[in-house]
């Protein structure tokens, strides 16, 4: 196992899965803290830790976009419907990501809402 902490621009893969109501765990990969407003909420509860650390938290529905920032729509799924779920993350992997991972999850998060412009963010 790796002795890396998450941290800015590190590859983080988490074992993420809802308490209540109770989900599937699913694998959530990302690049830390590459989102456009700074780190999120959720990224703060994970910041420092380190491989096997297990963070617990609380989300109530209408807060999910605000905590989990650029990472939400990945995140509904596992989250279900109800007023709050309670979330468990397990870090499985802190990484120095290639730098085109960087590069691409920066561009990722640059979409600006809904457009005909011709840009390209599909939104």
């Amino acid at each position: 196992m790796s002795a890396a902490t998450v941290a800015p621009l590190m590859k983080l893969t988490l074992s993420l899965g809802a308490e209540t109501p109770a989900a599937d765990r699913r694998e959530l990969a990302f690049i830390f803290g590459v989102g456009p407003q700074g780190l999120t909420p959720f990224e703060q509860a994970l910041a420092g830790r380190g491989v096997g650390e297990e963070v617990r938290f609380a989300v109530a529905a209408g807060d999910a976009d605000c905590f989990f920032g650029h990472l939400a729509a990945a995140v509904r799924p596992i989250a279900g419907g109800d007023a709050t779920a309670a979330f468990t993350a397990r870090i499985r992997a802190v990484e120095h990501p290639d730098p085109r991972e960087v590069v691409r999850a920066l561009a990722e998060t640059t979409g600006h809402g809904s457009c005909d412009c011709g840009c390209g963010c599909g939104r």
